[in-house]
């Protein structure tokens, strides 16, 4: 025969069954059931940016105090010292721009070596003095009849 209630009894189900609830109540599940996930989604979403902004607003104010008590004074020394720095890195973003533009990279090497590139142009010139070749027979030579050029 099944009971009711589970073994441990009437009071401790009824603890079990409180703290199920309140796990759901604390845990997203409720409120995803309620509501959805994209309000759960921009409910922390804001609760972040809340506390985010919280954490800026602080940092800002330690930034202002930490300034206002470090004026530094502007001498020419110091105004010296910028005007050379602002120089320099300006020279070296004008010199590294130059090196990009002006130097290419290397040729990818080719895995097949000079010899490969020292047949091609050797097949290359050998078509080369064919072509001229015929072009000669055709066009020179089969004007020229006993020594003589037709035509002329």
């Amino acid at each position: 025969m099944t009971s009711m209630f589970p073994v441990c009894g009437p009071s401790c189900y009824r603890e079990k069954k409180i703290a199920a609830l309140q796990y759901a109540k604390d845990s997203d599940a409720y409120e995803i059931e309620v509501h959805g996930r994209g309000w759960v989604q921009a409910k922390k979403e804001k609760q972040a940016k809340a506390d985010a902004d919280k954490q800026v607003s602080e940092y800002q104010k330690q930034y202002e105090d930490i300034t206002a008590k470090a004026q530094p004074e502007d001498t020419d020394e110091v105004k010296d010292m910028k005007y050379q720095i602002e120089r320099d890195s300006s020279l070296a973003a004008i010199l590294n721009r130059l090196h990009t533009f002006f130097n290419t990279p290397p040729p990818p090497k080719t895995s097949s070596g000079w010899w490969f590139s020292l047949l091609l142009d050797a097949i290359i010139t050998l078509f080369l003095i064919v072509i001229i070749y015929l072009v000669y027979k055709t066009f020179v030579a089969s004007r020229m009849v006993g020594g003589k050029r037709l035509g002329t």
